[in-house]
């Protein structure tokens, strides 16, 4: 009988339910960052690189980064942690050739202060992009395009000790988000989405400054879906993929994730 001196996570033991996503998101085309030293490059205490888990891509610095991320371990979880007010954002850059259709997946905690800005897509050229933004403050979990063509939001306390997993998913008009068991829907304009389109977590793109949009949040796993709106399908295959990431979402962090 295997005795272990220490109590750990439900799903850790060979991270069963990790290695049962992998494949089932490789099919799909996703690209999943997943918090881990097997995917985490340090050196001396600063994330400098983020190998995908699935994906074949991966995260490097964004040009603000001013070395604010660490990999820390959350109850028992690796997680990708920022301090608030300091640019630690770490970015893909052309992660899709166009945003008409994608889902984002993010898992996340927030115990000390609020998250604030945890994901951001810059879509379109440079010399013309519009951002869109997933943040956490003021017990209001927002997605919304800083063009103003489409807004979703969802009340929670802005702290939580323990990870909960948001899913945001656009299908050529509709914005749909869900977690904590609720889901908002609007319809608008998303300007950019014929892309090309660059990844950014932690902060909103590669501009320096915006300190007040920079928070304190620990990020656990990433995962983009450039051409599958998860929460708007009806398709085999899509109901599959939110299946198993639900799955690995219970059993590796546990019943409120």
């Amino acid at each position: 009988m295997l005795t272990l001196p220490t109590r750990l996570p439900p799903g850790a033991l060979l991270d069963q339910e990790g290695e049962r996503l992998r494949p089932v998101l490789a099919e799909s085309g996703a690209l999943w960052l997943s918090a881990g030293a097997d995917w985490a490059r340090v050196e001396d205490g600063r994330l400098t690189g983020w190998a995908a888990r699935a994906g074949g891509r991966s995260a490097v610095p964004a040009a603000a980064n001013t070395g604010g991320s660490t990999m820390t371990d959350w109850h028992g979880h690796p997680a990708l942690s920022f301090a608030e007010g300091v640019n630690g954002g770490m970015t893909v850059p052309e992660a899709a050739t166009d945003a008409e259709t994608f889902t984002l997946a993010l898992i996340y905690a927030a115990p000390a202060q609020p998250a604030r800005t945890m994901l951001s897509l810059l879509l379109g050229p440079s010399d013309a992009a519009n951002l869109l933004f997933l943040s956490h403050l003021d017990g209001v979990l927002t997605a919304r395009d800083r063009s103003g063509g489409v807004a979703v939001e969802l009340f929670f306390p802005d702290r939580t000790d323990r990870f909960r997993l948001v899913l945001l998913s656009w299908d050529a008009g509709r914005m749909t988000m869900r977690a904590g068991g609720r889901e908002t829907q609007a319809t608008g304009r998303l300007s950019g989405d014929k892309g090309p389109v660059d990844l950014f977590i932690g902060c909103r793109g590669a501009r320096r400054g915006l300190g007040k949009t920079l928070g304190a949040g620990l990020i656990g796993d990433v995962i983009f879906w450039p051409g599958r709106a998860l929460l708007s399908s009806d398709a085999e295959g899509d109901r599959a993929q939110l299946a198993a990431l639900e799955s690995y979402a219970r059993w590796t962090y546990g019943g409120s994730a």
